[in-house]
């Protein structure tokens, strides 16, 4: 997404690497791990800014958690509505 006289229009990213939006979340992962931990590891994240030079979203899979798995994910619409 780039800002223009219209606000904002979305653009292709010719250097698109996937390995840049999926990220393994870098939580505890032994197994059974505990909710608050989780919390930590998303509150962390919330305090990371997205890079406004790459598509803004991220995937952060959690492996093992409490017998399972976990995802967070980060998406932005502050772009779109910062023009209104």
């Amino acid at each position: 997404m780039v800002q223009d006289a219209a606000g904002a229009t979305w653009v292709e990213d010719q250097r698109f690497d996937i390995e840049r939006h999926v990220l393994p979340c870098a939580c505890p992962r032994a197994a059974g791990a505990r909710q608050e931990a989780l919390q930590a590891c998303v509150g962390e994240l919330a305090t990371q800014p997205l890079d406004r030079e790459h598509p803004l979203w991220q995937i952060h899979p959690v492996e093992n958690y409490r017998g399972g798995s976990a995802m967070i994910v980060r998406i932005t619409t502050a772009l779109p509505m910062a023009s209104h």
